[in-house]
């Protein structure tokens, strides 16, 4: 019984020193919660985030992906998206492109579609006046799939929806790029 009580505290004393020097050193190589810290100078605060530029055949697509870019830094909560004038900083996008890709065949129709979006991106510092951050050619990461129907109305909409989801996944994939440096 003795031995297995040694054993038991050396082993509760081996995970206490392993958890300790395991926090130690992601503390020590500036490890921390994403969602919770930055990158950016600390005099920014206020993002400005003007109507995206689309450069593409799709209608309407630069309402979608500015308006996704706005509702997720309101939700990310670290910098307050305010007017150009307000700002600290401005983000510029641009789509470059914009795809339908047939994945899936049956019979000879496409049974499901794929949109592949790309944008070029720009973060400027207005008190410092120059580009903090800057991305090329970032592209939806994201699945966003679709299925066409018989019903022109209905896969329409699909393809809408498909459309926000990938405005969804950039706008979520620059907040932390921005945030985190990368």
């Amino acid at each position: 019984m003795k031995r297995f009580t040694v054993h038991c505290s050396l082993y509760f004393v081996s995970s206490i020193l392993s958890t300790v020097l395991l926090s130690t050193v992601l503390t020590g190589c500036g490890y921390h919660l994403v969602g919770s810290g930055s990158s950016l100078p600390g005099h920014i605060k206020k993002v400005g985030i003007p109507l995206t530029v689309n450069r593409t055949a799709e209608p309407g697509l630069e309402d979608v992906l500015t308006k996704a870019m706005i509702d997720e830094f309101n939700k990310d909560g670290r910098l307050k998206v305010v007017s150009n004038e307000e700002a600290d900083a401005i983000l510029y996008g641009e789509v470059i492109s914009f795809q339908t890709v047939a994945l899936s065949f049956e019979k000879g129709l496409v049974t499901v579609y794929r949109v592949v979006m790309r944008v070029d991106l720009k973060l400027e510092d207005l008190k410092e006046k120059k580009v903090i951050w800057e991305e090329k050619d970032m592209e939806s990461t994201l699945r966003s799939d679709y299925k066409p129907t018989s019903d022109v109305s209905a896969t329409r909409d699909a393809k809408d929806e498909a459309m926000r989801k990938a405005c969804r996944d950039i706008a979520q994939d620059i907040i932390s790029r921005i945030h985190e440096g990368f």
